[in-house]
């Protein structure tokens, strides 16, 4: 016969029953969900990031939104 040693760590206390939380953070809203006539290149991006995407695309090429887009009316184009 031999002897068994076990150590036990941490609360030992009942502890209840885990729930399930609503997620905190529900999946965001794309671009195509949230803006119109948003076509592949940034379909699927986040619809929180289209404008600084948007806006790193107009710097990177050195012009303005109205050199893709029609002014004032950017779902047009």
């Amino acid at each position: 016969m031999g002897i068994f040693l076990f150590a036990v760590s941490g609360d030992l206390r009942a502890r209840p029953a885990a729930t399930n939380p609503k997620p905190t953070n529900p999946r965001p809203k794309t671009a195509a969900e949230t803006y119109k006539n948003v076509q592949v290149l940034l379909k699927d991006v986040p619809a929180d990031d289209l404008i600084p995407a948007m806006q790193f695309i107009t710097a990177s090429l050195g012009v303005e939104c109205d050199f893709c887009h029609v002014r004032d009316a950017f779902d047009k184009r």
